[in-house]
This record gives C-alpha cells, sequence and structure tokens, in this order.
C-alpha cells in the first residue's frame, strides 16, 4: 500500500541486544555500524540486493556493553570513514573503517589495520556463507574518556567545501551518565572541553550547521548546548545551557536534530 513502510532485509547481527546504530555512505553503499551488550562492534554492508553482508568486526576496543557509536562522512576524494564508539565504562574508541572492496584489509592510507579470518564469532552469524573472508580491525586509538556510561556521541562541525563535500572530522562531541559533556580533539584525544551538568545525559545530537548540542534526560528535559572552543565564534566554549522544560512527562531516552 502507498505510504505503508516494509522491511527491506534483516540479519541476526549480535548475541544480545543491539544499543547504538550508526550509518554511512562507503564505495557506494550504505555502511551500517552497531553495538551490543554483549560487547560486540560490526559493520554491514547494505547491498542493492536487499542484502546486509557482514563487513568487518571491530576488536580490542571495550571490554563493556557498547552504548554509542557514530560513523564520519567524508564525502572528499580519497576520503575514508572513521567511526567512534563508547561503552559503559567510560572507554572511547576511535576505528579507521576499511573500504568496501578492500578485501586485503587495507584502509586508504596503504597501512595494514586489519586481517581476514574466516567463519563466524561470538553472536555474529555468517551461516550463509562460512567461508567468507571477514575483516578484523583494531582500534586506532582507546582511552578512558568518562567516569561512566558514553551515551551520545557526534563528530564535531567542520564546515563544507565549494563543492559541498564535507572534510574529515577532527574533533569528537561526548556524552555521559556522569552528567559530562566534552569535546575530543580526535588528532591527539586531548580533551580541549569539559561542561559539567546537573543531569544524566541520555543522548545527545548536534545541530547540522555548528556545534550547538542537544542532550536529553531523565528529568524530562531537553537541553540546548553551545560546545563551540576558542576560535569557532562568539560564545565559544561558554557551554550555555538552555533548557525547554518541560520537554516530556516522563525519562527522555533520546533526542535528534532535523536535518
Amino acid at each position: 500500500k502507498g505510504g505503508d513502510l516494509q522491511q527491506a532485509t534483516s540479519v541476526a547481527a549480535h548475541s544480545g541486544p543491539i544499543k547504538c546504530l550508526s550509518t554511512s555512505s562507503i564505495g557506494g553503499k550504505t555502511l551500517v555500524a552497531t553495538g551490543s551488550m554483549d560487547q560486540t562492534l560490526i559493520t554491514h554492508l547494505y547491498q542493492n540486493n536487499k542484502s546486509l553482508d557482514l563487513h568487518a568486526v571491530y576488536l580490542g576496543g571495550h571490554t563493556n556493553s557498547i552504548g554509542s557509536v557514530v560513523l564520519s562522512n567524508d564525502n572528499s576524494p580519497g576520503g575514508k570513514t572513521i567511526m567512534a564508539s563508547g561503552d559503559w565504562d567510560g572507554g572511547l574508541a576511535i576505528w579507521s573503517v576499511p573500504s568496501s572492496s578492500d578485501g586485503e584489509g587495507v584502509d586508504s592510507t596503504g597501512e595494514n589495520t586489519t586481517k581476514k579470518r574466516k567463519g563466524s564469532k561470538g553472536g555474529i552469524d555468517k551461516s550463509d556463507d562460512n567461508s567468507a573472508t571477514i575483516q578484523e580491525v583494531k582500534p586506532l586509538q582507546s582511552i578512558k574518556a568518562h567516569a561512566s556510561n558514553i551515551s551520545g556521541l557526534a563528530w564535531g562541525y567542520n564546515g563544507s567545501s565549494n563543492d559541498g563535500s564535507s572534510s574529515a572530522p577532527t574533533t569528537l562531541l561526548t556524552g555521559s551518565w556522569d552528567h559530562g559533556l566534552k569535546v575530543y580533539d580526535t588528532t591527539r584525544m586531548d580533551c580541549i572541553l569539559t561542561l559539567n551538568g546537573s543531569r544524566v545525559v541520555t543522548s545527545l545530537s548536534r545541530c547540522s550547521n555548528s556545534n550547538v548540542v542537544a542532550t536529553s534526560s531523565p528529568d524530562c528535559t531537553v537541553r540546548l548546548w553551545d560546545m563551540r572552543t576558542n576560535g569557532e565564534g562568539s560564545g565559544g566554549g561558554s557551554g550555555m545551557d538552555k533548557s525547554l522544560r518541560q520537554s516530556h512527562k516522563s525519562w527522555v531516552s533520546g533526542v535528534q536534530w532535523s536535518p
């Protein structure tokens, strides 16, 4: 029927509940990243034939439930896809995502960051093709970013070039159950801005054209934050909190800016 949503495909991706999901474009295909309470982080490729094929497994970055993940959208020529993920203990990992045609496990820089393996592991089911090559990826960086669960991640705003393509992100915005919001310089993995709120952050979303961030909390409230660092315009680093009270009648579990 017109207007009805129809399921295109499905796949048993994890052995535990999926806590986070992010999508991006890679090699003309849709890349889907998922993190789970089973402590696994994987990516699938959505093919033109409407199948979700296992693309890569990401190992060594987390030892607890993964609660947040975000993929970059680098559309610049020769650009590569970067992924960030956060876990229940406040751990943060940065990953270089292999290209869709990269069967040898080499990223766009030519560095060996992955390896090939056969079959399935843990909750990852590849029963339809156990002989398929699955790439295993190690983290580029892995740090303790917060004291508790990282519940929200967003790449910082970098602007766009004249041809409309975006450049690779250099900052990462994080939100946590420890009431904190932070900005990390991903080239050095240094925290360049910390904002301390008064409530748990259950989710985080960045405005499409600035580093103004919306967060949700269990106290029925959505808050807006100015997370621009020095040099990004007036009010940089002010961390202004604009509360939209009372936004809901119960726990606000998610927030998202309109594109």
